[in-house]
């Protein structure tokens, strides 16, 4: 916006001087010029005989103030030193009025003047002038207007244009908030028009998506019921029946089935209203810990005391899908968490057999197995891990899967934003 402003007014300002400098400033300059050239050059002539019959003395009068001293029979000694364009064009003009004449100019710095000497036969004719004579003395004036005068507008213009910034931010944070799942109190749209409608638009959009999930939320709700009718009448009949290797496998595809609508529901049912608290990392992690031992082995190194804000059961729920992948493929895991910059980095390592390069993108994707046959025996449906990535995005983070340097498997990777009071802290 700031460059939208500026750059435009800074380029007309800059072809504006130069439009002017080369046109008007150049033109009085010489005017200038021309008629010191003419005032010289009459003085001159009221000493020559050849000259001095054709010359009113009225005019000769009105020129004697410029400071001058005529010398008879004195030679010049002094060097022809034209410094400039405008005493080179001095110097052209005095001679255009009194052609045959040696003309020499000399510039005195220290009294910020012009020396002109002009020799005839009779004597030299010295001449003292000031430099305002030819250099314009208002151009100071001129910038000093032309740069004040720009930048009050531009600081002007910047404090109206900063109330749309404004607008156009909170905005933006609205959106961000409600990307991540999270609530706004009293959003009103406010600014430009094109920024209220936008503002309206996401609220609409808000609106749509809440409606969208909540009836999804309902259609799966009443599906599960329906599903999970016939399945409690097969377990009742189940428990009547004798036991045998054929109601064995009947038990184990019962449980498959409850097993993978739970699964679709908790899919589902990521829209968890709850708030953000203040999560003590190292405690959460060592609770975690316990919660798979002795059946899988898990270490823990969080040396730092970090705190995260987050959603405590979804963002268990999202890690123990991680750690439920790692003992469905290796043996143990490690978990390290510490900070960087203004983050929370939590990793898992784990001794298996890893994921295929190929395939690292795939797997967050919903409904997606490595295992092309989808043998429901061989693991989950592929929700564990894209489950995973969302709640971990809602939470502002980002996950990502390499290959483990320390134990040889997979290495997930989860950045979070440190806690706010943390930081306080």
């Amino acid at each position: 916006m700031l460059l939208i402003i500026i750059v435009p007014t800074m380029i007309a300002q800059l072809i504006s001087s130069y439009m002017f400098y080369k046109r008007h400033w150049d033109n009085v300059k010489k005017y200038m010029i021309y008629t010191l050239a003419g005032e010289i050059a009459l003085i001159s002539k009221m000493h020559d005989p050849d000259y001095r019959q054709d010359i009113d003395k009225g005019k000769i009068d009105a020129y004697t103030f410029l400071q001058y001293s005529f010398y008879k029979n004195r030679k010049t000694t002094k060097i022809y030193t034209p410094l400039s364009k405008e005493l080179t064009i001095l110097r052209s003009n005095i001679l255009y009025n009194l052609p045959g004449r040696v003309v020499r100019i000399t510039e005195n710095k220290e009294l910020d003047s012009i020396e002109v000497d002009i020799q005839n036969e009779s004597g030299l004719f010295c001449f003292e002038i000031s430099k305002n004579r030819i250099f314009a003395s208002s151009t100071h004036v001129f910038l000093l207007w032309m740069v004040g005068s720009t930048t009050i507008l531009l600081v002007l213009t910047v404090l109206f244009a900063k109330n749309q910034i404004r607008s156009i931010t909170r905005l933006s944070a609205v959106a961000d908030t409600f990307s991540k799942g999270g609530e706004v109190a009293r959003f009103y749209p406010q600014g430009a028009i094109e920024v209220k409608k936008a503002g309206y638009a996401i609220l609409k959009m808000k609106e749509k998506i809440e409606h969208q999930v909540q009836q999804k939320a309902k259609m799966l709700a009443g599906v599960s019921h329906d599903l999970r009718t016939p399945l409690t009448r097969l377990k009742l009949e189940l428990e009547i029946m004798e036991e045998n290797e054929h109601t064995l496998g009947i038990r184990e595809d019962i449980a498959q089935m409850e097993s993978t609508i739970n699964d679709y529901l908790e899919f589902a049912k990521r829209d968890d209203r709850s708030l953000k608290t203040l999560v003590n990392l190292s405690v959460f992690l060592n609770e975690l810990k316990d919660s798979y031992a002795p059946s899988f082995e898990i270490e823990v190194s969080c040396k730092e005391k970090l705190h995260i804000d987050a959603k405590k059961n979804q963002l268990k729920r999202a890690i123990s899908n991680l750690l439920d992948n790692s003992k469905r493929f290796a043996s143990k895991s490690l978990i390290k968490a510490y900070s960087k910059k203004n983050l929370v980095v939590i990793e898992i390592h784990d001794n298996g057999p890893g994921i295929p390069k190929s395939e690292k993108n795939k797997v967050l994707e919903p409904f997606y197995r490595i295992d092309s046959s989808r043998n429901q025996n061989s693991g989950g449906v592929g929700l564990g891990m894209s489950i995973s990535n969302d709640i971990i995005k809602d939470h502002g983070g980002k996950l990502g899967l390499h290959r483990s340097h320390l134990m040889g498997g997979l290495l997930i990777v989860i950045e979070l934003p440190i806690g706010v009071r943390h930081k306080a802290s």
